[in-house]
């Protein structure tokens, strides 16, 4: 049998269930009227959720993720979520909740594993991946790049053919901070260069 397809612009499945483990796996909502499964992607955040159950009240902005999660089993389960470069805040039903001894986090696999039981309201509290912004500086000899200065723990580097993997450098460039943003000031010149954030240990 040919594999179901998956748009993934849209992050929704594409035509009927025709896979049998997919089709397996979704067979015991019809005998339980919840679905035992659900996954969800938060783009700006890179996250990845793997949930026991129905999602609802998604809800992804600059600072946080929510979600409602209805567990399929009236017994605990386990939610995972991937994708983290720090540990989050947890709020659970409106409650600032400790991650531990309850849940865990994995900081070096960058997982949180949550334990949770019936139907919950999760809040992580966690600042989305930046997004660099390039503007002219206010001489011609300057661009500036900068990103939001939540994001604490990424520095700026530079690389001048995108086909060389190892060619990245971090940027001599001076960060400094300016109107909520980091800011880093590189010379306007000839050569081409391509710029991206590195998230630091």
């Amino acid at each position: 049998m040919l594999p179901d397809s998956y748009l993934l612009q849209a992050q929704q499945r594409d035509g009927p269930p025709i896979n049998p483990g997919t089709v397996e796996s979704q067979a015991i909502q019809l005998y339980t009227g919840t679905r035992p499964y659900q996954f969800r992607s938060f783009r700006a955040h890179a996250l990845v959720l793997h949930a026991p159950g129905a999602l609802g009240e998604i809800v992804e902005t600059q600072d946080r993720v929510g979600f409602t999660l209805t567990n399929w089993t009236s017994d605990a389960a386990f939610t995972l979520v991937n994708g983290f470069v720090q540990t989050p805040r947890l709020r659970i039903n409106g409650l600032d909740t400790t991650i531990s001894p309850q849940h865990q986090f994995l900081p070096d696999l960058g997982q949180l594993v949550l334990r949770l039981r019936g139907t919950n309201r999760v809040e992580l509290i966690c600042p989305a991946l930046p997004a660099l912004e390039v503007r002219p500086s206010a001489t011609n000899a300057a661009v500036d790049l900068s990103w939001p200065s939540a994001n604490t723990s990424f520095a700026l580097q530079i690389n001048a053919d995108l086909l060389n993997a190892n060619g990245w450098s971090d940027s001599p460039a001076r960060v400094r901070l300016e109107n909520g943003r980091f800011v880093a000031a590189e010379s306007a010149t000839n050569r081409r260069g391509f710029f991206r954030l590195r998230s630091l240990p």
